[in-house]
C-alpha cells in the first residue's frame, strides 16, 4: 500500500502540499477545520479559506497551495484526514480522476491528469530539476505503460538512442520514445530520483493503448493513503 507522506514544493512564487485525493468528508473535516481558526471558507470541493491578508486554497485533485506557506494550517490536520475511511464510487469516475481523454491522438488514448505536473509548473520543476509527480499519479502512469505494446513518448536526463536534446532554463533533456519497461522503471516521482530519470512530456504524454484498453486498472491499482476514493 502506498503510505502517504508530506511533500511541500515552492513553484516560482506559490506554496504547494501535495495531498491524497480528498472525498466529501474529508472536505468537509477541512471546512470545519478551517472556519474553528477563523478562516471565511468557499466551496466545499475546490475550497478557499481566508483569514485578514492570507488566502488558502485547496484543490479537489489533491493538493493546496498559497502565496505564504501554508503549512502551519495544513499539517497538522494530515493525521485526522488519514483516518477517514474511503468513498467508494464507480470505477469510471475513480479513473476519470487521474486520466483525461486525448483527442489531439484521434484514437482514443488517455493522457494522466497530474496534481502538479502540468504547463507552466512542469516547465518550472524541469528547470530546477524537480518533480512534482505524486506516488499514486506514477503508480497509474506505470500501469497504463504495462498494457502497451509500443514505445512511451517520454522526456529524459538521459541520452537513449534516437533522442532529440532540449534545454530547460539550463538543464539539458532528451525527447526519447522509451519502451514501456525502461520507461516505467525510470519514470521518477516526487518520491523516486534515480539515476537516470524519465518524465511524461508537458500536457501529459499520451498514455499507450486506446480509452478501452486503460480502462479497469482502478479495481487493481493499490492507491493507498494518497487516494480516499475506492471502487472495490
Amino acid at each position: 500500500m502506498l503510505s502517504f507522506r508530506v511533500h511541500q514544493l515552492e513553484i516560482g512564487r506559490l506554496h504547494f502540499i501535495l495531498l491524497p485525493k480528498l472525498n466529501r468528508a474529508q472536505s468537509n473535516f477541512l471546512v470545519s477545520a478551517f472556519e474553528r481558526r477563523g478562516y471565511s471558507v468557499e466551496g466545499r470541493g475546490r475550497i478557499c479559506a481566508r483569514r485578514r491578508k492570507e488566502t488558502v486554497h485547496v484543490e479537489p485533485p489533491g493538493y493546496c497551495w498559497s502565496a505564504a506557506d501554508p503549512a502551519d494550517l495544513i499539517l497538522p490536520l494530515v493525521e485526522d484526514l488519514l483516518s477517514f475511511p474511503k468513498e467508494r464510487v464507480p470505477p469510471k469516475e475513480l479513473e476519470d480522476m487521474y486520466l483525461l481523454a486525448d483527442r489531439s491522438s484521434g484514437r482514443g488514448a488517455v493522457r494522466l491528469s497530474p496534481r502538479l505536473e502540468t504547463h507552466s509548473r512542469w516547465a518550472r520543476l524541469r528547470k530546477e530539476g524537480r518533480c512534482g509527480l505524486s506516488p499514486d499519479e506514477g503508480l497509474v502512469a506505470s500501469s497504463l505503460m504495462g498494457m502497451s505494446e509500443g514505445p512511451c513518448s517520454m522526456v529524459t536526463d538521459y541520452y537513449s538512442d534516437g533522442a532529440v536534446p532540449v534545454i530547460w532554463g539550463r538543464r539539458r533533456y532528451f525527447e526519447a520514445s522509451l519502451s514501456p519497461e525502461e520507461a516505467s522503471r525510470t519514470l521518477r516521482s516526487v518520491e523516486a530520483k534515480g539515476e537516470r530519470n524519465s518524465y511524461l512530456p508537458m500536457g501529459g504524454s499520451p498514455l499507450p493503448g486506446s480509452t478501452e484498453v486503460a480502462r479497469g486498472w482502478a479495481s487493481d491499482v493499490p492507491l493507498g493513503e494518497w487516494c480516499f476514493f475506492t471502487s472495490s
